[in-house]
Parts: structure tokens; sequence; C-alpha cells
């Protein structure tokens, strides 16, 4: 289960794009799309939320034929729990 972050919750498709990508390792917008059944908008969407929230991220880009500019492939993000004194030594 995903930790709980302030603000508004994950609902149940940010949830199945972060299941997904557990999953899955890395994939673009694109497939995450085709995979779950929702559009290219909605993938959008919620791959641009998870990113800002800190969840998942670009670990590149790629050039695919066809495609004009280079899409994103994107993985989840692996949250260390730090003991308290490691945390004071590295404050960010």
């Amino acid at each position: 289960m995903q930790e709980k972050l302030p603000g508004r919750p994950a609902g149940p498709i940010a949830e199945s794009v972060l299941e997904l990508l557990s999953e899955k390792g890395m994939l673009t917008v694109r497939q995450i799309a085709d995979l779950l059944l929702l559009s290219l908008d909605t993938a959008k969407y919620t791959c641009s939320r998870l990113e800002s929230r800190g969840l998942i991220r670009v670990v590149r880009r790629e050039r695919l034929p066809g495609v004009n500019k280079p899409v994103a492939v994107y993985a989840t993000v692996r949250r260390l729990t730090l003991s308290p004194a490691v945390r004071m030594s590295f404050p960010f």
C-alpha cells in the first residue's frame, strides 16, 4: 500500500498506474494508457500528478518512430526510510 501524502488522496487510476509501474518497471504514457485502457490525456495527467508528488519519475527520454519529439519513460520512485539521526545529518 502506498504511503499517504498530504493533500488530495490518490484515486483508483493513480493507484493502478503505480501498481502497473511497480510490476512492469518502466513504461511510456502510451503504454500505460494502452495497458490500463485509459485515454492518452488521462494517462498523461495522472503521470504528471504522480511525478509532481514524487511517486514516479522520468528515467529517460526515447525517440520513437513516427513521433516528432522524445517521449518520457516513467518508473516508480523507491522511498527510503531514514532514522532520525541520519535525517538530521542530511537536511533535505
